[in-house]
């Protein structure tokens, strides 16, 4: 009896599944070119969304684009950028990293033989600076430590060191690729895991942030998307119209999205809202679409031909307001302008295209439900003559909120910190506090020393005065650590004796010699008739400092040691004009608030 009854019940079930089958096929529209037409925009927009998806980065913290085009700060940057290079570095070591640690040297060749794509400038370790100024400057371990110390070494611990590697410009721009090139050199190196591995650096802080930037999405979306849901629901009260409003919305969105990368852009913390900006425009102007097709039910040529100049006009007032901020000499406005036109294209494309061809496949019920809807005007009517009723005050109201923002808009102050971007128990600052305490600071600042109308002559005494001031600037409380030219250098012998003023002449002749070839170094640049030396000075990136007066109190100190050593006979010999700046992505940010 139950196998007679269970195949009753399966003959019952497949004629009811037939005769469904039978009625959607009865009822169901041919094919036509305005299928294939959505079917084939639908597939190139997911395919823009997986390759510029795949290409995604932030720039979030990088402030040039916060600082004016004429900016006399991003101007100095610029030129120091022109002259060094990128100052982007990655540190890189693990607990038991030391000197004689044979994995060290494997990682870094490893790291440089790999990279075929021009992304690593250089890859130093403590081990190759050790080894180095053994053979060039005949110096012990103790010594070359003591120079490097807070750089190479550790400060608490002087037996470990780092990796510290370079970034090119091209490095500087793939970030995610540099430090997958990094991780690459570390799978490959014997008994070390990336578990193991401590990182620091820019280029490390800017890809968590990126990520961090990503999941954000979702914090900005989220809110966005259910609020303009809600509302769609609320408007169409069907299930399926609000089901095409949106799938319309999060594809332009998603587009939105797609096309900075693709295009070569970065997203920034601004841009961040333009994927919520352009789903509640494709929101809105689906909803408004799907109530003009209530007369042309079925007909998407026809609904089209309705709804294409509303909907143009306000995707083009949008735009033309959004492409006016191109005016702006910030870069990271312009940027945003630009793309928010761009995604209200976007909209304008889905609600045009996709809206109507969905409604012509899957929404013909739900339109002439929403068409047969008897709606009341009276909660709405009521609500014109109330405000009609009362529209001096509300206008009073209006002002008075005006003025209130405008106060507070009078107060608004600016902070630009990268470590307050994420928590303060989260896993990276907690990694870097840790490298920190360990190896010293990472955060870098650079202070150039110009000399001007200047030759080979006298090449010695500038290079003693730039290590003088070098001197002043490292005992600074503030300065955690510095390196420069000198850091590789020997020591210019002393002593009073005739066989000291002869190895004393010989050294200053040597190095006035090799003029040409340190200004290959990435801490001195020659011109035809100039020499900027570079000092790179460390200060805490986990701890809150006011970079203003850390500038100001490196300037200072700098300017009266300048003007306290030439003044002596000592550096007679340097009459040239002599500048001093201070430059770096740490003082960038400080120039963006």
């Amino acid at each position: 009896m139950n196998s007679v009854r269970c195949v009753g019940e399966s003959v019952q079930f497949n004629l009811i599944a037939k005769s469904w089958l039978v009625r959607s096929l009865d009822n169901s529209k041919k094919l036509s070119q305005f299928d294939v037409a959505g079917i084939i925009l639908l597939l190139l927009s997911f395919g823009f969304c997986v390759w510029g998806f795949s290409q995604f980065q932030s720039n979030t913290e990088d402030v040039v684009q916060w600082l004016p085009d004429n900016s006399p700060t991003r101007k100095v940057y610029n030129a120091f950028e022109k002259k060094f290079g990128s100052d982007d570095f990655l540190i890189v070591t693990w607990g038991d990293c030391t000197v004689d640690d044979p994995r060290l040297k494997q990682f870094c060749r490893l790291l440089l033989d790999e990279d075929s794509d021009n992304l690593i400038q250089s890859a130093v370790n403590g081990a190759d600076v050790l080894a180095r100024l053994r053979a060039e400057a005949n110096l012990q371990q103790k010594h070359v430590v003591s120079r490097f110390k807070g750089i190479f070494f550790g400060i608490d611990a002087p037996d470990q060191t780092l990796a510290l590697i370079e970034l090119t410009k091209n490095g500087s721009a793939d970030r995610r690729g540099s430090l997958r090139q990094v991780e690459a050199a570390i799978a490959g190196t014997t008994d070390l895991e990336l578990d193991q591995v401590m990182f620091g650096g820019y280029p490390y802080v800017g890809i968590n942030i990126d990520n961090q930037l990503r999941n954000s999405f979702l914090y900005f979306l989220l809110p966005s998307v259910f609020c303009a849901t809600i509302v769609s629901v609320f408007c169409l009260r069907n299930a399926f119209l609000s089901s095409i409003v949106f799938f319309a919305a999060i594809s332009a969105a998603a587009c939105s999205i797609a096309i900075v990368p693709i295009f070569g852009f970065k997203f920034g913390g601004l841009m961040s809202i333009i994927p919520a900006l352009v789903y509640i425009l494709t929101t809105s102007g689906s909803i408004h679409l799907i109530h003009y097709s209530l007369d042309a039910i079925g007909d998407p040529k026809k609904l089209i031909a309705i709804g294409w100049r509303p909907c143009s006009i306000s995707a083009l007032t949008t735009a033309i307001g959004m492409l006016s901020l191109m005016r702006s000499s910030f870069p990271a406005i312009r940027s945003f302008g630009l793309f928010c036109a761009t995604g209200a294209g976007f909209a304008l494309v889905f609600q045009l295209f996709v809206v109507p061809w969905l409604l012509y496949r899957f929404g013909t019920g739900g339109q002439r439900k929403l068409a047969q809807r008897s709606t009341s005007h009276q909660v709405w009517d009521q609500t014109s003559l109330q405000i009609g009723r009362y529209r001096f005050l509300l206008a009073a109201a209006g002002v008075a909120i005006m003025v209130f923002a405008a106060v507070g808009l009078s107060r608004l102050t600016a902070r630009v910190e990268v470590e307050k971007l994420f928590a303060p128990d989260s896993e990276i600052i907690s990694s870097l506090t840790s490298l920190e305490k360990r190896m010293g600071p990472i955060d870098q600042a650079e202070f150039l020393i110009e000399f001007q109308e200047v030759g080979k002559e006298h090449f010695h005494a500038r290079s003693k005065l730039v290590y003088r001031i070098q001197r002043y600037l490292s005992a600074l409380e503030e300065v955690g650590a510095s390196i420069s030219l000198h850091s590789y250098l020997p020591r210019e012998p002393s002593g009073k004796r005739l066989r000291s003023a002869f190895k004393k002449r010989a050294y200053q002749q040597g190095l006035d010699a090799q003029r040409d070839e340190l200004a290959e170094s990435r801490f001195l640049h020659v011109d035809s008739d100039s020499e900027t030396w570079r000092i790179s000075l460390r200060f805490p990136f986990t701890q809150e400092t006011d970079v203003g007066e850390q500038q100001e109190i490196v300037m200072d100190a700098a300017a009266l040691a300048l003007e306290t050593l030439v003044e002596g006979e000592e550096f007679a010999t340097i009459t040239s004009p002599v500048s001093l700046t201070y430059t770096g992505k740490n003082h960038l940010f400080h120039s963006a608030q």
